[in-house]
């Protein structure tokens, strides 16, 4: 969009596309290297003693403890310090501008889409009420509530998932608008005739079976097909000499 020929805006995606693969290639790596310094078959692993599933065969064994803050180590121990800190710079960087889009995108969806047709449900609001001249301002104020009761739901949730509280809520809002969406995006390009109404329900729809799953499924493991029994989890070299 502020490209001002197409050939400029090629040229510019070709770039991004370029600089995304090498910056995020080396970044994907992390993990598995993460998993070399920490993992199960490193000198820092920690076990669980006796805690062998039957299924292994094993007389006595240990379920290997994944260390939570091992990517954090990795990047302050064992790393230099100029590529740590820039890993750790990316990380706050990218927390961040996922923060503020998903806190814009709300802001921008309820006074543009909301606010703005308030008036044809309630009568007594104006369907002037909200103009082009205002709507940027109106946008700006609405996102003041949406950013404090982001940071407050952020700093008093608990949750006892490997990403952290925050990082499971943010799966959880990928899960949900993924949910809403797919049906009607689907929809308006496969189906003869299209409705404003159809992709209403499915995106109600979509939401609330994904909402109702969170509260109802179990968070076991035991999805995660064919490898649902406790003999197929990690215990670490013992596992691979049975």
């Amino acid at each position: 969009m502020a490209s001002k020929t197409a050939k400029i805006a090629t040229i510019g995606c070709a770039i991004a596309g370029c600089l995304t693969f090498i910056v995020g290639i080396p970044f994907a790596y992390l993990g598995s290297i993460t998993r070399v310094y920490y993992g199960p078959d490193s000198a820092r692993a920690s076990f669980e003693t006796d805690s062998c599933h039957i299924g292994l065969g094993l007389p006595t064994c240990a379920r290997w403890l994944p260390d939570q803050d091992g990517f954090l180590k990795y990047l302050t121990n064992e790393v230099p310090s100029f590529l740590g800190t820039w890993c750790l710079i990316g990380i706050v960087a990218s927390s961040m501008s996922t923060c503020d889009g998903a806190i814009l995108a709300m802001g921008t969806v309820f006074s543009h889409n909301i606010l703005r047709n308030a008036g044809y449900f309630f009568p007594y609001i104006s369907q002037d009420f909200i103009e082009e001249e205002n709507l940027i301002t109106v946008a700006r104020i609405i996102s003041v509530p949406f950013t404090i009761a982001s940071a407050v739901i952020a700093t008093l949730y608990r949750s006892s998932h490997s990403l952290g509280a925050t990082g499971y809520l943010l799966i959880v809002a990928f899960d949900i608008v993924l949910a809403s969406v797919v049906v009607p995006l689907f929809g308006c390009f496969y189906t003869k005739k299209p409705s404003s109404l159809a992709a209403f329900c499915s995106i109600v729809t979509g939401i609330l079976a994904r909402v109702i799953l969170e509260f109802t499924l179990p968070k076991d493991g035991y999805l995660l097909m064919p490898f649902d029994g406790h003999e197929f989890l990690d215990y670490g070299a013992a596992a691979s000499t049975a």
